[in-house]
């Protein structure tokens, strides 16, 4: 079976599991199962799930181990790894040379974990409407990038279900950070 099959079998699983997780939010009915789940570990998954994805492009991923403990949190951990791998997945799309970073940082409310990319950034006038449903920015007429536009829709849902936020912060040329 070629490798093309392969690909076209697994964006068909991606396609069915996105349109999956849309109607649990439009249902208002995501059911989250939280266990303690170290964020670092989980990210570290991820990570490794996508490493031949940004070897083939070739970019680096920095996984930056915290100086701090970063105590487990009650999470549902498939839905945040659904969110860690959505959200790095679109850094290794929009990034054509350079890297990713991942780092995390801790306050005493929360546990922030920032994806930084040194990709093409996204201009002011795409950063507002970025996690509205169906919302696809295209950077060009040229850009044939892949998606629904669902995908940052949904990791902002599973993250306000969770009692978190997602933010951007992006300059043209520069990258972003999320």
């Amino acid at each position: 079976v070629s490798q093309s099959r392969y690909e076209g079998a697994d964006r068909l699983q991606n396609i069915v599991e996105t349109m999956i997780s849309l109607n649990e939010i439009q249902n208002e009915k995501i059911k989250l199962l939280s266990t303690s789940t170290s964020l670092f570990s989980l990210t570290s998954q991820v990570i490794k799930e996508l490493k031949e994805t940004a070897i083939q492009k070739n970019l680096n991923i920095f996984l930056i181990e915290p100086i701090y403990d970063i105590p487990n949190i009650r999470i549902d951990s498939l839905k945040v790894y659904e969110v860690l791998k959505g959200i790095i997945k679109n850094a290794i799309k929009f990034t054509s040379e350079g890297s990713i970073t991942i780092t995390f940082e801790k306050n005493l409310k929360e546990i922030i974990i920032k994806v930084s990319d040194t990709g093409k950034g996204i201009p002011e006038v795409g950063l507002k409407n970025l996690f509205n449903k169906f919302y696809h920015y295209k950077t060009s007429a040229l850009n044939m990038e892949e998606g629904l536009g669902i995908g940052l829709y949904i990791c902002k849902k599973i993250m306000e279900a969770h009692g978190g936020s997602i933010e951007v912060k992006s300059k043209e040329k520069e990258g972003t950070q999320v």
